[in-house]
């Protein structure tokens, strides 16, 4: 379990390198849109795991390419964090790709079929249906 301050400082750093990214980082070698999904930081503070998604889904090389990417401006978007967070000590960042996105996007066809044979009789009903006319709900008259 990791104590309330290493979480404080992860969602803070979560949100700076966000902001970096989208705002700051003019590197025409990554895609738009990267999404920082998680900072797992270390006891000591020392090293911190960045966790980034696409909004859209990317492939395979698009993926490594960023992820190299990142890792070699690392110490640049470090920099650029310690200028906004102050802390004693400012965590080496490690880049690694969450594919979290990549499998939401592959379950919707599944939901889809899944809805397309649906049975008629199985739907669930429609929820106007269920409302009554008298908005009190009072159905004494």
């Amino acid at each position: 379990m990791t104590s309330p301050r290493i979480e404080r400082v992860a969602h803070l750093l979560q949100t700076e390198i966000a902001t970096i990214l989208d705002r700051e980082l003019n590197n025409p070698n990554l895609p738009e849109f990267i999404t920082v999904t998680h900072v797992k930081l270390s006891p000591d503070l020392s090293e911190a795991v960045v966790q980034f998604t696409f909004l859209e889904d990317q492939t395979d090389d698009v993926v490594r390419e960023t992820v190299r990417e990142l890792n070699r401006g690392a110490g640049y978007i470090r920099h650029l964090v310690s200028q906004r967070v102050y802390l004693k000590r400012h965590p080496h960042l490690k880049f690694v790709y969450n594919p979290s996105t990549r499998y939401a996007l592959g379950m919707e066809p599944l939901f889809r079929q899944i809805q397309e044979e649906l049975p008629a009789e199985d739907a669930p009903p429609d929820e106007r249906a269920e409302e009554t006319d008298d908005p009190s709900g009072d159905s004494t008259t």
